[in-house]
C-alpha cells in the first residue's frame, strides 16, 4: 500500500506589514559626500518676553532748559532697540548598510524533488517579505531613536531629540561600551516602578497632540498622513491591536468618533483607507499593528544578582548583552540599577526531524509577556531616507550593475559562497554553476529633518482579568 500521500497545495504563512516604507520620504545620498553630512534646521524666531518694552511717543521738551530733552532724548525719534534672535540645529548622519544572503539552492535537485518549482517559487515570495521586514524594522528603530521619548507617568514630560548617529548617547551598555546606533534606546525615560507608570490613556495622547501643535505640526502633508479634522491635526499613531481596542471601549463618546470617522474623513490616504485605518479618536488616527515594540525593565543579571557592571543580562533570543555602566554618565537610573531590554518579535525555531526542516520563525514568548508597549506618533518630517547611488561604470572601467535598494540577486558558482560565513566552497568547487543562492544588499543615510514633529511614549501594559460566563 502506498505509505504516504503528499498533498497538491503548498500554502504560505501571512505575514503583518506596516507603514514605515510607504510613509518614509527617499532621496539620494549626494555621491563623494563622505562617511558624515550635516543636516541644519533653522530654528524659529521668537520673543521670550510675552510683555515687551513698547515706550510712548513723546516730543522734546520745549518748557525746560535748552538742553533738557524728554526721558529718551531725541523725542519722537528716538528707539529702543529690541535683539531678535535666530538659531540652527545640526545634527550628524553618515550612510549605513545592510546584506541578506538566502540558502544554497541546487539545480540538480529541482528534477528530482517533490514539486520543487511551486515550492522554490512560495520561498521566494516569503524570502521578498523577509527583505521587506528588515527595511520596516529598520526605519522603524531609526524613527524611535530620533524622536522623544516619553514613559507613562506622572509628571508626564518629553525627552531631548536623540542623534543616533556620530554622536554618543548615555545608554545601558556593555562594561561600560555604549550599545551600538542600531538599537532603540529609551533610558533617557528612567527607571520606571509598578507605582508610577501606567497605561497609555487618552489624556496622555491629548497632551502629546498639544505638544505636537506647538512645535508647529500643524499643516497637513500632501500624501495624507496628516489631516485636519473637526478637532484640528489628525496624526497617525502606530498603536497594538490591544491598546487600541481598550482606547476604544474606555469611554462612550469615542466609539460615536470612530462610527463617524468615513463620513467626516472621506478624502484620507488611500493607503491609509486599505490598512482599515478610519479609527480616530480625537487628533488620533489609529494606524493598528500587530507587532507593536515591547521592553522589559531587567534589574538581575543573567546569573541572577542586581544588574552592574559585574553581572550583565543576556537577552535570551537575540543575544544582546545589557549591563550598568561603570560611567557615572551612563548610569541614568540612581539606585536603580538596570536596563531596558527590547524584546524581539519573532524568534526562529529549529527545525525537528522528520517533519519539518529548516526554519520556523514563532511568536517570541518574552515579546507575548513583555511589561511595557511603545505608542508612536508617526510623521514624514521626522527624517528622510537617502539611498545611495551606486557607479557603475567610471572612464572605460565597468563594473557589474549594482543594486543598493534591497533587490535580490541571484548568483550561482563559487562566487555565491566565498567569503560568506559559515559557508565553504563545495568540494571540487561549481565549475557548472548548478549551485546557487540570494544576495540583497542596502546602503542608505537618514536624514533628519524635524524630528520632534515625531514621538515614542512608553507605557504599562494591563491585561484585563478575563470575565467567565458561567453555564445557566
Amino acid at each position: 500500500m502506498k505509505q504516504e500521500d503528499l498533498g497538491p497545495q503548498l500554502y504560505l504563512r501571512a505575514s503583518h506589514r506596516d507603514p514605515w516604507i510607504a510613509m518614509t520620504p527617499r532621496d539620494v545620498y549626494p555621491a563623494g559626500a563622505g562617511l558624515q553630512r550635516s543636516a541644519f534646521t533653522i530654528q524659529r524666531s521668537e520673543p521670550d518676553n510675552d510683555e515687551e518694552s513698547w515706550p510712548i511717543v513723546s516730543t522734546v521738551n520745549a518748557d525746560g532748559p535748552a538742553c533738557a530733552v524728554d526721558e529718551s532724548g531725541d523725542g519722537a525719534c528716538s528707539r529702543t532697540w529690541n535683539q531678535a534672535q535666530v538659531g540652527y540645529s545640526e545634527l550628524i548622519y553618515g550612510p549605513e548598510q545592510f546584506a541578506l544572503v538566502g540558502p544554497t539552492l541546487c539545480q540538480d535537485e529541482l528534477a528530482i524533488q517533490w514539486r520543487s518549482v511551486d515550492f522554490w517559487e512560495k520561498y521566494f515570495i516569503s524570502l521578498e517579505r523577509r527583505n521587506v521586514r528588515s527595511l520596516e524594522n529598520r526605519l522603524a528603530n531609526i524613527f524611535m531613536n530620533l524622536v522623544p521619548h516619553a514613559g507613562v507617568y506622572s509628571p508626564f514630560a518629553w525627552g531631548d531629540v536623540m542623534a543616533f548617529n556620530g554622536q554618543s548617547l548615555s545608554k545601558c551598555s556593555t562594561n561600560g561600551a555604549v550599545i551600538p546606533p542600531n538599537q532603540v534606546y529609551i533610558g533617557d525615560i528612567g527607571a520606571p516602578t509598578t507605582e508610577t507608570y501606567g497605561e497609555l490613556t487618552q489624556e496622555v495622547l491629548d497632551l502629546t497632540a498639544v505638544t505636537l501643535i506647538e512645535e508647529g505640526q500643524t499643516d497637513p502633508d500632501s500624501q495624507g498622513w496628516i489631516t485636519m479634522g473637526g478637532a484640528g491635526p489628525i496624526f497617525p499613531l502606530l498603536i497594538g491591536m490591544e491598546m487600541s481596542a481598550r482606547l476604544l471601549l474606555n469611554n462612550s463618546e469615542f466609539r460615536a468618533d470612530v462610527r463617524s470617522a468615513w463620513e467626516s474623513l472621506a478624502d484620507a490616504n488611500p493607503l491609509l483607507k486599505r490598512r482599515g485605518a478610519s479609527q480616530v479618536i480625537k487628533n488620533w488616527r489609529h494606524l493598528v499593528t500587530a507587532k507593536p515594540p515591547r521592553w522589559d525593565f531587567v534589574t538581575e543579571g543573567t546569573d541572577g544578582d542586581p544588574i552592574g557592571p559585574a553581572h550583565l543580562y543576556t537577552e535570551p533570543n537575540s543575544g544582546l548583552v545589557y549591563g550598568a555602566s561603570t560611567d557615572a554618565i551612563n548610569t541614568p537610573y540612581g539606585a536603580t540599577p538596570g536596563c531596558w531590554v527590547r524584546r524581539p518579535v519573532f524568534v526562529n525555531e529549529p527545525a525537528v526531524a522528520p517533519l519539518q526542516k529548516g526554519f520556523r520563525p514563532e511568536i517570541n514568548p518574552d515579546w507575548q509577556a513583555a511589561e511595557y508597549e511603545g505608542a508612536i506618533a508617526m510623521s514624514p518630517w521626522v527624517f528622510t531616507e537617502e539611498i545611495l547611488r551606486p557607479i557603475n561604470a567610471v572612464s572605460n572601467m565597468k563594473w557589474q550593475a549594482q543594486n543598493y535598494m534591497g533587490e535580490w540577486n541571484f548568483v550561482t558558482g563559487n562566487d555565491a559562497f566565498i567569503g560568506i560565513d559559515s559557508c565553504e566552497i563545495p568540494s571540487g568547487g561549481d565549475p557548472l554553476h548548478t549551485k546557487g543562492r540570494h544576495f540583497a544588499q542596502y546602503k542608505h543615510a537618514a536624514k533628519p529633518v524635524f524630528p520632534q514633529y515625531g514621538r515614542l511614549i512608553i507605557f504599562k501594559r494591563c491585561v484585563p482579568a478575563i470575565t467567565i460566563a458561567s453555564c445557566s
